[in-house]
C-alpha cells in the first residue's frame, strides 16, 4: 500500500508540447482514483509518469514520501493493466500469472499458492491451462489483472482496461474491479475517457482538460457542484444543458425562453459575475413534463414552452430534444470548452429526460417544468461556476 503525491508536475516534450501543466494531487493509501477526460487531455501521460514510463520534466513525485522522479519503472513497485491485455500468447493462463513471480525467483510452492489465490478470486480456475487465444475478451482481461495482482504491488495503474469489451461485459468487469480493489485495499489509479465508468468506480474522480486538472472530488461532488462549464458538461449523461443569457438586476436572466428568475441563493451569487453575460445550466433529469407536475408544487417552479425536434424512448424514460428560440452568443473559448466536454452546440440543442408517462411526439409543442433551485450559474466570460460554494 502507498500514498502518491504529485507536486507541481510538468511534462514538456522537446517539440514544445506541454502535455501536463502544474498538476498537484495527493492520493491516499488504498484510495481508488480515476483520471478522466476527453482524448488528448493528458490522463494517460500522467499515468505513465506515475509508472516511470514517461520522464518528469518539472515538479516532484513522491511515493510514500520518497521522491521517485529518477527511479526506474521496475523499482517503483507498481503494476500496470493495459487496454491491450499484453499477455504472452505462447503461455498458458497459469504461466502468464506466474511470470512476475518467477522473475522475482520465488519458491515454486509459494508461486503455486499465490496463483491459486488469485485464480480463485478472479474465477479463472477452469482456464488455467488454456492459452489467451482460447479465452474471451473478459477472461483475458481478468488474466491481465491477475498477473498484476499476484505480486501484491504498492500501486495498481490501469489504462482504459475495459475499452475493448462490449457494453454488457464492461458493466460486469466494472463490478469485479471495484470489488477486487476494495478487497485488496491497494492504491489504484485508473484512466478512462468514459465518465459513466469514472462515476461508478472511483472514490475520487480527477477531471482533466489539456493537461490541467479541472476538478478533483467524489462523484457526487462533481455531479452536484461542478467547478466550471467544462466539468459540468463532461460529467453526466446526457450532458448538462447550457442556456446563454444576460443578467437583469442580478436577479433575473434574460434567455431565448424568456426571463428566468433566479432563486434567492443564486441571485446573491450573481454579483460575482464579471459582467452581464452568464450561462444557465440545467441537467436533463431536472426537467419534468409540466402537465404531470403535482399542482401542489407547480407554483414553486418555472415553465418554458418548447417545440420538440426529436423524442427518444428507452422504455422507462423519454429523451426530448429541443432548441432555444434564440440565444445570446457565448464566448468562443467557452464554446471550445463545451465542445471538449462533448457539447457540440453550446446553447443550441437541449435535452430533457422525462418519464414515459409523457405522451409526446416530434413536432409538437409542450411545456417543460423545472425547479429553479436545480439551476447552475456560470460566468459568461470565464465559464467558472458562480454557485459552487453553496453546494454541500
Amino acid at each position: 500500500m502507498a500514498t502518491i503525491t504529485l507536486d507541481h508536475l510538468d511534462k514538456l516534450y522537446p517539440n514544445g508540447y506541454h502535455a501536463i501543466t502544474d498538476v498537484n494531487l495527493d492520493i491516499e493509501d488504498g484510495e481508488f482514483v480515476i483520471l478522466v477526460g476527453p482524448s488528448g487531455c493528458g490522463k494517460s501521460t500522467l499515468l505513465n509518469m506515475i509508472a516511470g514510463l514517461e520522464d518528469i520534466t518539472g515538479g516532484e513525485m513522491r511515493i510514500d514520501g520518497k521522491v521517485v522522479n529518477d527511479l526506474s519503472a521496475r523499482d517503483r513497485d507498481i503494476a500496470m493493466v493495459f487496454q491491450s491485455y499484453a499477455l504472452y500468447p505462447h503461455m498458458t493462463v497459469r504461466e502468464n500469472i506466474a511470470f512476475p513471480l518467477k522473475l522475482a525467483h520465488l519458491p515454486k510452492s509459494e508461486v503455486n499458492e499465490k496463483i491459486a489465490e488469485v485464480s480463485a478470486s478472479l474465477g479463472l480456475d477452469e482456464y488455467l491451462d488454456r492459452k489467451p487465444a482460447q479465452l474471451s475478451g473478459g477472461q483475458r482481461q481478468r488474466v491481465a489483472m491477475g498477473r498484476a495482482i499476484v505480486r501484491r504491488p504498492k500501486v495498481f495503474l490501469m489504462d482504459e482496461p475495459l475499452s475493448n469489451l462490449d457494453a454488457k461485459l464492461r458493466v460486469q468487469m466494472r463490478g469485479e474491479i471495484a470489488r477486487l480493489q476494495k478487497d485488496l485495499g491497494v492504491t489504484t489509479v485508473y484512466v478512462t475517457h468514459d465518465q459513466t465508468e469514472a462515476m461508478t468506480l472511483g472514490d475520487r474522480v480527477v477531471v482533466m482538460r489539456k493537461g490541467v486538472i479541472q476538478q478533483a472530488g467524489s462523484p457526487d461532488e462533481l455531479y452536484r457542484n461542478p467547478r466550471n462549464l467544462f466539468v459540468a458538461g463532461f460529467i453526466g449523461s446526457p450532458s448538462m444543458n447550457f442556456v446563454p443569457g444576460r443578467l437583469i438586476d442580478r436577479t433575473t436572466v434574460a434567455t431565448g425562453f424568456g426571463d428566468i428568475r433566479l432563486p434567492e441563493e443564486l441571485a446573491a451569487l450573481a454579483t460575482r459575475a464579471t459582467g452581464e453575460s452568464v450561462i444557465l445550466g440545467i441537467r436533463p433529469e431536472d426537467f419534468d413534463d409540466a402537465y404531470l407536475v403535482d399542482p401542489a408544487v407547480a407554483d414553486r417552479g418555472t415553465t418554458i414552452e418548447v417545440t420538440l425536434d426529436m423524442v427518444e424512448s428507452t422504455g422507462a424514460d423519454r429523451f426530448i430534444h429541443f432548441r432555444a428560440p434564440e440565444r445570446h452568443a457565448p464566448a468562443d473559448h467557452l464554446r471550445e470548452a463545451a465542445q471538449d466536454a462533448g457539447v457540440d452546440d453550446l446553447g443550441g440543442e437541449l435535452v430533457a429526460r422525462v418519464t414515459n408517462a409523457s405522451q409526446v411526439r416530434p413536432g409538437m409543442q409542450m411545456n417543460l417544468w423545472f425547479d429553479p433551485r436545480s439551476l447552475h450559474l456560470f460566468d459568461g466570460e470565464s465559464g467558472d461556476s458562480l454557485r459552487q460554494e453553496t453546494v454541500s
